[in-house]
């Protein structure tokens, strides 16, 4: 099914069932605990984004951020937020421990 075929499809099921889905969007700096909590409004998630804010080269090591994951649960308010980096000698991922970053994050949910 084409995407605006299932953007369609959301929005007659958000109508019936009287769903009310919104969008959630802060701006979160890491914590370094890896995962950073971040609470939402919302009563299920539908999906998140985020991206790194800025210009800047990210370091190689556990204190840059090369990806960024999300986790959350089936029905709940909170998603955790994963900083990924890398070693220097090959791509093998590891935790950052990064406190500083700044992250645009992009939450779908519904009320």
């Amino acid at each position: 099914m084409p995407l605006y075929g299932s953007a369609r499809a959301l929005n007659k099921k958000a109508v019936t069932a009287n769903y009310g889905i919104g969008v959630w969007t802060r701006e979160v700096t890491l914590d370094g605990s890896n995962p950073t909590p971040l609470v939402t409004p919302f009563k299920k998630i539908i999906g998140a984004s985020g991206q790194i804010k800025g210009t800047a080269a990210q370091a190689v090591g556990a204190a840059g951020v090369r990806r960024l994951s999300f986790d959350y649960p089936a029905a709940g308010a909170t998603i955790n937020m994963y900083a990924w980096g890398h070693v220097l000698a090959d791509a093998t991922e590891i935790a950052s421990t990064n406190a500083t970053a700044v992250i645009s994050v992009v939450v779908v949910g519904e009320y």
